[in-house]
């Protein structure tokens, strides 16, 4: 294992750790506040975080993986539970973002996903 980690350079280790810290005071609040349906929409959140960190090649550009998962997330859960995994998702995937692309770039792309992520949860209350 230390060798593994020999490799990672440490401005990596330290946002890990960081996602690591957020991920374990997500799960212990919403679990606490909420139970075991807390629990879920913690690991539901952190779901969401990881698929929007992943980038894919399309014909139109970059496009984070997680766009798919948030459109079915958003038909698939009720809509205070869809909101939650959301905001939580965004939220842990800033000190990421921040360590890849910088401030400036951080905002615009969480903007971005959080206008995306609220149109998919109006268009599931519509379609509703």
């Amino acid at each position: 294992m230390s060798e593994l980690l020999g490799e990672v350079p440490q401005r990596e280790r330290r946002v890990a750790a960081e996602v690591l810290v957020a991920l374990a005071a997500s799960f212990l609040l919403l679990g606490r506040v909420q139970g075991v349906d807390g629990l879920v929409i913690a690991a539901l959140g952190m779901l969401l975080a990881a698929s929007l960190l992943v980038v894919v090649q399309t014909p139109v550009g970059s496009v984070p993986l997680g766009y798919a998962l948030v459109i079915s997330v958003s038909e698939l859960a009720d809509l205070s539970t869809y909101f939650i995994a959301i905001g939580l998702a965004l939220l842990v995937t800033v000190p990421v973002l921040v360590a890849r692309y910088g401030h400036d770039d951080t905002l615009r792309r969480v903007g971005r996903w959080a206008v995306a992520g609220a149109a998919c949860g109006g268009a599931a209350v519509a379609m509703r």
